[in-house]
């Protein structure tokens, strides 16, 4: 105990703090505070302190997280993109179709100006004017009439030029037979520089009995192709929505109680209004008999038993 605590003339007196201090020449100020209150300020002042420090640690935190979530949705992004251009069908889960009647009917014709194959590629449809579907399964007749032939054995789209036109090319198609349905796959490749392309897809293949009849069988069932190889709703074929890549199929069923010959298969893509982008005639020679696929050399195509 020191002899200030020990004199009994000081017990009676507050302690405080008093600080004094001037500024240059000027006269001195003194700043008095208790003990009490000194030590409520410097509390004060360790808080402030603490929190300062504690917050900076918590935004740097943040920060190194914020890196990190990016990097995970960098990869998530990749594999989503990934998915939606090689595996089939992903697109069209994730987001289906609109109902068709929430699609515009088209007044007038609708005029492709970048051909893919056929010289004449024009695909005219409307969803309600039965006039406009004339004239589409007019214009997709206008196609099958004037062909240019294309073998799938040589591997192969479009032409060179037309390639080069058409915003989404055909390419590989294959046939796969089987024992009620004959499966088509092919490849969709978009132009260089083009980023998005949706529409719809379609094919109709002939067939040729063995008594002599000329038939002919869209894929999907819902194009509804008529007695001339025309389809009438081709508003109603396989929806696709592509970036650069993607593989498709589609199946046509065998015609029940009848053998022959499938000679051509006509793959055609349209836009979303109906506008013609680009069309494939493969040439096949597939002939299916009462005891199922002719197992013998198929010439025109290639083709495969599923």
């Amino acid at each position: 105990m020191s002899k200030l605590d020990a004199d009994p003339s000081l017990s009676g007196r507050k302690r405080q703090l008093n600080v004094i201090y001037f500024i240059d020449s000027s006269k001195t100020h003194t700043l008095t505070m208790s003990l009490n209150q000194f030590r409520w300020v410097l509390v004060l002042f360790l808080t402030l302190l603490l929190w300062s420090a504690a917050s900076i640690a918590f935004v740097v935190e943040l920060q190194s997280d914020k890196s990190s979530l990016q990097q995970r949705l960098q990869v998530a992004l990749s594999t989503v993109f990934d998915y939606e251009t090689r595996v089939d069908n992903v697109f069209e889960i994730a987001y289906p179709p609109q109902p068709k009647s929430s699609i515009p009917a088209t007044e007038g014709i609708a005029e492709a100006k970048k051909p893919a194959v056929a010289p004449s590629t024009n695909v005219h449809v409307a969803d309600k004017d039965k006039a406009a579907q004339s004239s589409a399964a007019s214009a997709i007749a206008e196609m099958d009439q004037k062909p240019t032939a294309l073998s799938a054995a040589d591997n192969v789209g479009l032409g060179q030029d037309d390639e080069e036109e058409a915003i989404v090319a055909i390419g590989r198609p294959i046939l796969v037979t089987h024992a009620t349905t004959l499966e088509l796959k092919f490849d969709l490749t978009t132009r260089p520089g083009v980023d998005f392309v949706e529409g719809y897809i379609f094919a109709v293949a002939e067939f040729t009995s063995d008594q002599g009849d000329k038939l002919f069988v869209g894929a999907p069932r819902d194009i509804a192709v008529s007695d001339k190889g025309v389809p009438t709703q081709p508003l109603k074929a396989t929806s696709f929505a592509i970036k650069r890549f993607k593989q498709k199929g589609l199946k046509f069923p065998l015609i029940p109680n009848k053998t022959g010959t499938f000679t051509k298969v006509h793959i055609a893509v349209i836009g979303a209004q109906g506008q013609a982008i680009s069309s494939y005639d493969l040439q096949v020679k597939l002939h299916i008999g009462k005891q199922g696929w002719d197992k013998g050399p198929r010439t025109g195509g290639a083709a495969k038993s599923g």
